[in-house]
């Protein structure tokens, strides 16, 4: 049976939430600033999965070659196979392997979970009207796709089943964030695996970062909704070829080395501009998006400090909930109270937990 990718390894098990990994730890007597040493987020529940290769060195096989290899070793590999298309660079790059390679696909789907019904309020989802549903409907018409089914779910009901709902915290690591395009695919996702319906997504984009030298990390916060379902197939992350990752890790630096970027935070708009350049493709200008700058904005100290405001980092968040608010759909303080202030272990509240705890950290040049 196939479990989520992402798993918390504390004194010889693995857990699928960080919540109820912290928990174990702390009903041990662990303090909270000592969790880290003690929980390791394990990709795949191999510990050796990133020791195993040399990160210093490039892959030699050719980014889209190998990215086609990977589409034809899925497509073997699971009878019925889906798509979540965003919108975004990731899963649009995606699409285009198997589009252009003839690669067939079961299903390419997309989620609203919209209340509002109206594209013009900005509830988290530009990316989904403005790229993602007008696309779906132009391959439609140049491609023979007559067995591939295009859907786009709109299952704003059941919106919140995946969202703020703490009997998720126990049982999903999912469960501990909030985003409006992320986590309404919960009940999509539940629904394909009753079927044994396989999706595929667009992780994981490559994260390299400068100190003196380049190097790779990776967070347990990085794609989160990504790795924490059974079903789910990151398709840039193969479970048995960490290859795949340095390679685009490795591109993404040679990019970097020759554009001068070296800093993610101060050089945001650039970064993702080379994420694209150096490993995905431009099929339609991205940074249209208003979600381009993702998650970057002026804080202020009250801000950084207050660690209640964490729920509220991500632009789509803030978008959701003030589109819910200005139109009264829920009341927005009692859940986000029963939710995310209220759930303590041993007095700790939830929101104190460690945000990110890092999977790896590698170094792409001696």
């Amino acid at each position: 049976m196939n479990e989520p990718i992402l798993s918390y390894f504390y004194r010889g098990k693995h857990y699928h939430s960080k919540f109820a990994c912290c928990e174990a730890a702390m009903l041990d007597g662990i303090h909270i600033t000592d969790l880290t040493n003690h929980i390791r987020p394990i990709m795949y529940k191999n510990p050796f999965y990133f020791s195993s290769y040399d990160w210093t060195k490039e892959p030699q096989q050719d980014w889209y070659e190998m990215c086609v290899e990977r589409a034809h070793e899925i497509r073997q590999q699971h009878k019925y196979l889906a798509l979540a298309f965003s919108g975004g660079s990731d899963s649009a790059f995606v699409l285009d392997i198997f589009l252009k390679n003839n690669i067939p696909l079961d299903e390419i789907y997309t989620v609203l979970g919209n209340p509002f019904k109206d594209k013009n309020i900005d509830a988290g989802y530009w990316e989904v009207y403005n790229h993602a549903i007008p696309y779906m409907k132009y391959i439609q018409k140049k491609y023979d796709l007559k067995n591939t089914k295009f859907i786009v779910h709109d299952n704003y009901e059941d919106v919140f089943v995946g969202h703020f709902n703490i009997d998720l915290l126990r049982k999903a690591h999912h469960g501990i964030f909030y985003t409006p395009t992320g986590n309404c695919h919960y009940v999509i996702i539940q629904n394909y695996k009753a079927q044994d319906k396989f999706i595929i997504n667009g992780a994981f984009e490559a994260n390299v970062k400068y100190d003196g030298k380049y190097y790779m990390e990776m967070w347990d916060t990085d794609n989160v909704a990504q790795v924490c379902h059974r079903n789910y197939i990151p398709f840039f992350f193969p479970k048995d070829k960490p290859e795949m990752h340095a390679k685009q890790c490795h591109l993404l630096m040679k990019y970097f080395k020759k554009h001068g970027i070296k800093s993610r935070d101060v050089q945001q708009s650039e970064y993702h501009s080379a994420q694209i350049s150096a490993t995905r493709k431009w099929l339609y200008d991205y940074t249209e998006s208003p979600y381009f700058k993702k998650n970057i904005e002026n804080k202020t100290d009250k801000w950084v400090d207050d660690r209640r405001n964490r729920l509220f980092d991500f632009t789509k968040t803030k978008a959701f909930l003030g589109a819910s608010v200005k139109r009264g759909w829920f009341d927005y303080k009692k859940v986000i109270d029963e939710f995310w202030l209220q759930p303590t272990i041993n007095n700790t509240h939830l929101y104190n937990l460690p945000w990110g705890l890092q999977v790896s950290k590698k170094y792409l040049e001696s």
